[in-house]
């Protein structure tokens, strides 16, 4: 009967001890992996306060003591405070869209390696992340403000902030909602005018109906390189046909379109004169005309 020691081995029990390999649960704190989006930039980044909000894109921080005016990487606002330029459709939404998002918030800084760290202006130029991680760049967007502007070289985002204008124009969100552009404001240009276009220009009229929500937008302008960029933002093939880009300064045709593009293309469009039509040393804001003369694109310069 002394036998009975064999009971004993269920002692074995350490066993279920095992499981003691709690750690592995540990694991999901891979949780930074939503970080991800920065790692994809590597970029230097600094902390500060928003002190005050200029426009739709730029704002003023307050970094180590001192203030920096920032020019947010990779969006586009109207135009709202330009001191030679009038206030542009929805420029004055979108100063208030980027005050209440982060005024007197905590933002993060964010370098892009593939831009210059600042502007002709001594501006900053940076990603603005606040503490949530909400990229403010790529929100402006998204709620329909602003438009993806991409200068020179492309920046880490342009893919993403793309897609975001995409589906802000798609939901007819903010700017891009079809009555958004069309009603005057008091003390603005009436709303037969284009935002922010001269009251009469020969070559570029200012006085043209607008078509603000056409598939067809100027996304860039090289004064010195003489080009102007269009995309279609739109999602089927535009025909070119009969349209024309004016330099609104000079009151001048920079060239008179052909051909077709397709959905999310983009062309560059050299001047067609033998001679130079941008101002450079002044501001030349950049004008899109569709075959029935109506303006549907807008550049700020």
């Amino acid at each position: 009967p002394s036998a009975t020691p064999e009971p004993a081995a269920p002692s074995a029990t350490p066993e279920p001890a095992a499981p003691s390999a709690t750690p592995e649960p540990a694991a999901p704190s891979a949780t930074p992996e939503p970080a991800a989006p920065d790692s994809a930039v590597s970029g230097d980044q600094i902390t500060g306060t928003v002190s005050r909000v200029i426009d739709g894109d730029t704002i003023d921080v307050a970094v180590a003591g001192d203030t920096v005016r920032v020019r947010l990487i990779g969006v586009d606002t109207p135009e709202s405070v330009h001191p030679s330029k009038p206030v542009e459709c929805y420029g004055r939404e979108a100063s208030a869209f980027l005050r209440e998002l982060v005024q007197g918030r905590t933002v993060i800084l964010e370098t892009d390696p593939s831009q210059d760290a600042v502007d002709r202006y001594g501006r900053w130029l940076r990603y603005v992340r606040l503490d949530d991680g909400t990229l403010v760049n790529q929100e402006i967007i998204a709620r329909g403000y602003g438009f993806e502007y991409t200068f020179r070289t492309p920046h880490a985002y342009r893919d993403a902030f793309r897609a975001a204008e995409a589906q802000a124009r798609d939901a007819a969100a903010g700017m891009w909602a079809p009555e958004a552009c069309r009603a005057a404001i008091e003390g603005d240009a009436p709303a037969a005018a284009a935002p922010g276009a001269p009251a009469q220009s020969d070559g570029c009229p200012g006085d043209a109906a607008t078509a603000p929500n056409a598939p067809v937008a100027i996304v860039g302008l090289d004064k010195r390189g003489e080009t102007v960029t269009i995309r279609n933002v739109g999602d089927s093939s535009v025909t070119l046909d009969g349209w024309w880009i004016c330099s609104a300064t000079g009151a001048q045709r920079h060239a008179t379109l052909s051909g077709s593009l397709a959905p999310g293309a983009e062309s560059v469009i050299a001047r067609e004169a033998g001679t130079s039509i941008w101002n450079n040393s002044a501001s030349d804001p950049a004008l899109l005309y569709d075959p029935s003369g109506r303006l549907v694109s807008f550049w700020g310069d």
